[in-house]
């Protein structure tokens, strides 16, 4: 507590020298001096009248009080008398005037700077200014911190801080905001009370017990809890001087003010006859952290998230004018707190406006689930990307209509992610154009709110314009451009005021504070002017939380109360905030690797596939718990280190919308700054773009589980192979079964393969191969794709295909033909009529076959085996387009029986996808295929798909054309037949002549390989 209190009251009435004379002042000044006495025990200088003038005051400041008044006493000034404030240099210059004063001589006036800088030196731990005189509040331009408001319920530690820590605070009875003031009429206005001015009648009724009344009254038991801290005194005073006051000509607004010395005290009276009822402070847990470490804040966080209130407030204007709001910043700079924790709850107390929140997405690999979760949530129509009709925009619809007077946000999360993690082409393309689609429809009603890091935003806008084409054909490049550089909303960095916000309040939420005070100060200094330095910072006082809960229980074993303090020895334990993270990742680290040094290893394995490799900085990957699934050797250690990093907050726990586990970096930082982490990424860069092909593969399978989705045909089995078999074998289960499983599947066609060849030669009397020879096709499978043209040219058409060119019942009515002497090597003919032909096109291969050729034979699954491997070689990549929209007969996979081609590639190890019309690169690049197929088209291909296939076959891919039969002569002009046929629909056959094979569609794109299929049915 404190030796002594004191006090300094003043009060004065008889002004003389042309200075109006006061009613109240003096009887002000006695009844405070007898609450004071008898009621609070203190000691008191009165200073009244005649005595209170200009020279005594400068004794009392400038010797009496410094001489008398120790560091364990705390003092009460109190001045009711007249105040002027005029202009000055910074702001209202306040004055104090002594009972001497002469009417405009300011030097017989008391400056408040002057008074500021006495009671500044004075040696005591309390100290209160109570100002009751016109123009008090100019006292506020003597200091320079702001009051930190004080909780509705002191608890008894809170309490025990206020009285140990410095209080150094003004009350003040008015407020200056008249900054253009000169005023030197000195009235006697200043208002009453019965026999006191409104202020001091206030203050009395405070001083009594009046201000104390905080818990309410329960079970017979009076208000308040016995205490009246200075902030409780201030709001007392406001309410009873403030709003009485208004009807006045001088509306009077009290203040309140922290001097320099202040730090984390309250100057406290306690209340007269009560009893002090101050309840402990709630225990603390790890559940009680006031700081969000890596995490980033949620709506239920929203109490304890702070230093944003202004950059909320505009926010939330900003989102109401803007249909697309991009928030953009640095990792690390808070943006997705902003939303979550000051946005959204902002946005449900608003008033003004009636608002529906969808819960938070993040795009994640498949961007669309996420988003039909929360309309599942919402109780609205999926999006389904195979149904036009059930898009996003219609969803919104239908809520409209439920929802007439509100306005519906959608909130998109890191939505980088749509680049890093969603490698689906697809996905993508849907996702944007469903966003873009809603809000160009529904402006009025929706509002979207993205979460973008900075670094993401040109590859984000560049996909975006690339891949909703609808949208971009609807409003134009320019508007949709408009759009989104109308909505960047950018978040700056944070002020230092800000950071002490961030950092104090949440301690002051837990009744906590910091020892020694300039500890914050520190912890500013490290991130103030580093970017993305938010998630340090805060895992840094998450670390320091958690070493005082450690100091509280080591304590309680000893039977000690320690102070609720986060402590300087702590912080430099941790490497203060900048070494704070990387050093508890090592940490771990380490610990797991002395119990067992296998776990150096297993720790990379895991945290590699936490890692994002999409453009830009580094970023963190949500990976499903079933891909951190191992063989039983290995999958004891994997969980042990997800548990061990999850516990010491380094990893996240969560689960998708359907309830499956994941985990996950707590924050992009642990990726970026964690040393070891980037050097095992740095070291295996080509393991994990392997990684990143093989595991969804591998998913694929397990859920299907059918041999198409093997690899065995992929150039990089090898190299699995090699990993399998090494010391350093980072296959999960699914990975590692699926690669064994594709190794046996390869084995196994390759004895097919041999034994097909076998009886091939064996039916066309032919002695190609030697029997050794056949014997090492397992290892020379290069050596065969170059002898299947030997076996292909030289069988006859007969023997290959099982037919009869010449017959009635099977006739071959088309053939290809080469022009200009270009290098086309004929494969199948007879009589002079060529039915098949391959050529080399720059560093690609073409490959033709008329379609009767291939198609009327009982089995010619033979047949395209040994063209595909000839085209594409036993391990070549095995992912086959087929070409669809233009009224393609053969490479559709219909219900016509004899037309199955994509049955008999699949059987064949091909995985088979339609390519549909206009074929472009963007749609072949993002399917990784080797292999285009367009069978018999009959409707036209523009010139831009021609050139498209024409540049892929140079830059190393492969086409089979296959072209004339009899249909395209036959049901040309029979549109009902060949839409029964096409299953297509209506085929675009504009400038189609059938007596004029030039204008056949094949013969368009053929030619420009140099060849062309004719038929003697037509010209």
């Amino acid at each position: 507590m404190f030796s002594r209190n004191l006090a300094l009251i003043i009060g004065i009435n008889n002004y003389t020298n042309g200075i109006s004379p006061l009613n109240t002042a003096v009887n002000d000044a006695k009844k405070l001096v007898e609450i004071l006495r008898e009621k609070h025990d203190y000691e008191v200088w009165e200073c009244l009248d005649e005595v209170a003038t200009l020279s005594k005051f400068n004794k009392f400041l400038f010797h009496t009080l410094p001489e008398l008044v120790t560091e364990n006493d705390r003092l009460l000034f109190y001045f009711a008398g007249h105040g002027v404030a005029l202009n000055g240099d910074d702001g209202p210059a306040g004055y104090l005037i002594p009972q001497d004063a002469k009417l405009g001589d300011t030097n017989s006036y008391l400056p408040m700077t002057k008074l500021h800088d006495a009671l500044s030196q004075l040696p005591c731990r309390h100290f209160l200014g109570i100002l009751d005189c016109c123009f008090a509040g100019a006292f506020r331009w003597s200091n320079t911190r702001d009051l930190l408001t004080s909780p509705e319920v002191i608890h008894q530690e809170r309490y025990d801080r206020f009285i140990t820590d410095p209080a150094w605070q003004i009350i003040t009875s008015s407020a200056s905001d008249q900054k253009a003031l000169d005023n030197f009429y000195l009235d006697s206005v200043r208002g009453q009370v019965g026999n006191h001015s409104p202020f001091a009648a206030a203050l009395l009724e405070a001083l009594e017990g009046g201000a104390d009344i905080y818990p309410p009254a329960t079970n017979g038991k009076p208000p308040g809890d016995g205490v009246i801290t200075a902030t409780e005194l201030y709001l007392h005073l406001r309410d009873r001087v403030e709003i009485p006051t208004e009807k006045c000509r001088l509306r009077q607004t009290p203040g309140i003010w922290c001097l320099n010395k202040h730090d984390k005290g309250e100057y406290i009276f306690l209340s007269p006859g009560h009893e002090l009822n101050l309840p402990p402070a709630p225990p603390l847990d790890q559940s009680q952290n006031p700081y969000r470490g890596l995490n980033s804040f949620d709506e239920k966080h929203s109490s304890l998230f702070f230093g944003r209130t202004l950059l909320v407030e505009k926010l939330q204007d900003f989102v109401k004018a803007n249909p697309l709001t991009v928030v953009l910043g640095a990792s690390g700079s808070g943006k997705s707190s902003l939303v979550k924790a000051g946005l959204i709850p902002k946005l449900r107390q608003d008033n003004t406006e009636k608002w529906c929140i969808l819960p938070p997405i993040r795009p994640g690999e498949t961007p669309l689930e996420p988003l039909n979760n929360v309309l599942t949530e919402a109780k609205l129509p999926l999006v389904e990307p195979q149904n036009p009709q059930h898009n996003l925009a219609m969803s919104i619809d239908v809520w409209a209509k439920n929802n007439p007077n509100s306005k519906l946000l959608l909130f998109i999360d890191q939505s980088e992610e749509i680049i890093t993690l969603c490698q689906n082409y697809d996905q993508r393309q849907e996702f944007f154009q469903q966003i873009l689609t809603a809000i160009n429809a529904h402006g009025d009603k929706l509002r979207v709110v993205l979460t973008l890091r900075s670094d993401f935003e040109p590859q984000i806008t560049d996909v975006g314009l690339k891949l909703a084409p609808e949208v971009l054909n609807q409003l134009g490049t320019k508007v949709l451009i408009n759009l989104w550089q109308s909505g960047r909303f950018i978040v700056p960095a944070m002020t230092r005021g800000e950071l002490n916000e961030a950092i104090e309040k949440p301690a002051q939420a837990r009744v906590m504070y910091f020892q020694p005070h300039d500890l914050v100060e520190k912890l500013i200094d490290e991130v103030a002017d580093m970017p993305g330095g938010l998630p340090l910072l805060s895992f840094a006082l998450s670390e320091l939380y958690l070493k005082y809960l450690r100091r509280q229980r080591q304590a309680q074993y000893r039977g000690i109360t320690i102070d609720r303090a986060l402590t300087q020895e702590d912080y430099l334990e941790l490497g203060g905030v900048m070494r704070s993270l990387t050093q508890r990742a090592d940490q771990e680290y380490h610990l797991l690797v002395q119990e067992n040094p296998a776990y150096d290893q297993v720790i990379r394995h895991v945290m590699l596939r936490m890692v994002a490799l999409g453009g830009g900085e580094l970023a963190r990957r949500r990976v499903p718990l079933s891909e951190l699934e191992y063989p039983p050797a290995k999958n004891a250690l994997v969980k042990e280190v997800i548990q061990r990093f999850s516990t010491a907050r380094l990893l996240v726990i969560g689960q998708d919308a359907e309830g499956n586990p994941n985990v996950e970096p707590a924050h992009d930082a642990l990726v970026r700054g964690w040393q070891r982490l980037l050097g095992w990424k740095q070291n295996e860069e080509e393991s994990l773009l392997l990684q990143r092909r093989l595991t969804p593969a591998a998913q694929e399978w397990k859920s299907q589980q059918k041999a198409k989705f093997l690899w065995h045909a992929n150039p990089r089995l090898d190299l699995l192979k090699k990993v399998s078999l090494s010391d350093d074998n980072w296959l999960n289960q699914v990975e590692a079964e699926f690669v064994r499983r594709t190794l046996q599947k390869r084995r196994n066609d390759s004895r097919r393969f041999i034994s097909l060849t076998v009886v091939i030669l064996a039916l066309s009397g032919l002695s190609i191969f030697s029997f050794n020879q056949l014997q090492q096709l397992n290892s020379a499978s290069e050596q065969f794709q170059s002898d299947s043209i030997k076996v292909l040219a030289e069988f006859s058409i007969n023997t290959v295909l099982n037919i009869n060119p010449t017959s009635e019942n099977n006739p071959v009515r088309g053939e290809v033909k080469a022009l200009n002497k270009a290098p086309w090597r004929t494969l199948l003919n007879e009589k002079n009529q060529v039915f098949a032909m391959s050529r080399k096109y720059n560093k690609g291969q073409v490959f033709t076959i008329a379609h009767h050729g291939l198609l009327s034979n009982t089995n010619y699954s033979t047949f395209m085996f040994l063209v595909l491997n000839y085209i594409n070689g036993l391990n070549g990549n095995k992912k086959v387009l087929m070409s669809s929209d233009h009224c393609e007969l053969l490479t559709l996979n219909n219900d016509l029986k004899g037309y199955k081609i994509a049955d008999i590639m699949e059987k064949l190890g091909y995985e088979t996808k339609e390519i549909s019309a206009p074929i472009n690169s963007t749609k072949i690049q993002n399917t990784n295929a080797n292999i285009i197929i367009i069978g018999n088209a009959w409707g036209n291909l523009e010139n831009d798909e021609i050139k498209t296939i024409e540049q892929f076959v140079s830059n190393g891919g492969k086409v089979i054309i296959v072209g004339l039969g009899g249909y395209w002569k036959d049901y040309s002009d029979k549109p009902d037949q060949l839409d029964k046929l096409a299953h297509r629909g209506k085929c675009n056959q504009e400038g189609q002549d059938t007596n004029d094979i030039s204008t056949y569609p094949m013969n368009k794109l053929l030619e420009k390989f140099d060849a062309r299929f004719e038929s003697s049915l037509i010209n």
